[in-house]
This record gives C-alpha cells, sequence and structure tokens, in this order.
C-alpha cells in the first residue's frame, strides 16, 4: 500500500505506507490543530484516503507545506535517508510550481 502527496492534478508523488504515515503524524503534530492542518489532513481525516492534497492551496500555503517538507526531510537525512530523499524531491517540485515560481 502507499500514500500519495497530490501536488497538482499533473503532479503526484506515491509513498509507501509507513514513511506516509511518519509524514502524517510529523504534520499533525506541527500544524494539525490550526485551519491549515485541518485542510491539509481533511482527506485523511473526513474522507479516509491516504492522500495530502496540496493542489487547492494558494501560494503561501504552498510554500508552508514546502517548508514543512523541507524541515522534516532533513530532521530524517541520517535516520531515514531514503524517505528524506523523497521528501527532498516532493520540495524541489514545490519550489518550481507555478504558485510558488511566479512571485
Amino acid at each position: 500500500m502507499s500514500g500519495t502527496i497530490m501536488l497538482s492534478k499533473k503532479k503526484t508523488f506515491d509513498v509507501r505506507n509507513v514513511d506516509f504515515n511518519l509524514i502524517v503524524n510529523a504534520l499533525r503534530n506541527r500544524v494539525g490543530g490550526s485551519e491549515f492542518g485541518k485542510e491539509l489532513l481533511e482527506t485523511i481525516d473526513v474522507f479516509g484516503m491516504n492522500m495530502i492534497c496540496v493542489d487547492e492551496l494558494d501560494a503561501n500555503g504552498l510554500r508552508m507545506f514546502g517548508s514543512f517538507v523541507k524541515e522534516f526531510g532533513a530532521s530524517l537525512e541520517t535516520e531515514n535517508k531514503d524517505l528524506s530523499d523523497f521528501l527532498e524531491s516532493v520540495s524541489a517540485e514545490i519550489e518550481l510550481d507555478e504558485r510558488v515560481a511566479r512571485r
């Protein structure tokens, strides 16, 4: 099984379910109680799907999510290199996304 981060309608990232759960738990710990966190976790908490959908976030929301991805990936660099590398690739795509890049 896997989880998915949906960056845009055309760009998605699939990750092992165990790693997806680590990402979700870290995200929940960082922003879970905020409106932003509720929006990011809605697909999981309300609809029961293993997806984090950031495709409809505005530039600020995508930057916030990108900051989380970058920081969480860096914190895993020595203990979970594969997940860290995965998050680095997600972060790179976020930086190239037109919502962030056009500013």
